[in-house]
């Protein structure tokens, strides 16, 4: 989460999670078939599903109004949910983005949702 849509994606995809799904997770997932399960329409092709997509499409990225539409959107499809994991990458060399991050999801996302 960063104070633009546009600031959020660079961070997410030039930083610690873009990296580790572009060498590590996504190659996994495509090597089994697995990516059916990333696509948000079955007619996207396995092609199509990048990094750049997730980013899109899966992760809850963007600044925090952005953030809190894609989680209620989130929240209404699935029938609602109980909480919410998040996932953590090695920020050590991004770690003021990162903290950023948490504390604005803290502040002014997760409040939307009490």
């Amino acid at each position: 989460m960063a104070e633009t849509d546009r600031a959020a994606r660079r961070l997410a995809l030039d930083g610690p999670i873009g990296r580790v799904w572009r060498e590590y997770l996504l190659p996994l997932f495509k090597r089994f078939g697995m990516t059916g399960v990333m696509k948000h329409q079955p007619d996207v092709t396995d092609a199509d599903v990048t990094v750049e997509y997730l980013a899109d499409h899966n992760w809850l990225v963007g600044s925090p109004a952005t953030v809190a539409d894609k989680l209620a959107r989130l929240q209404q499809e699935s029938g609602g949910f109980g909480g919410l994991l998040t996932m953590a990458y090695d920020h050590l060399d991004h770690l003021t983005a990162w903290r950023e991050s948490k504390q604005a999801f803290m502040t002014e996302v997760a409040p939307l949702f009490r």
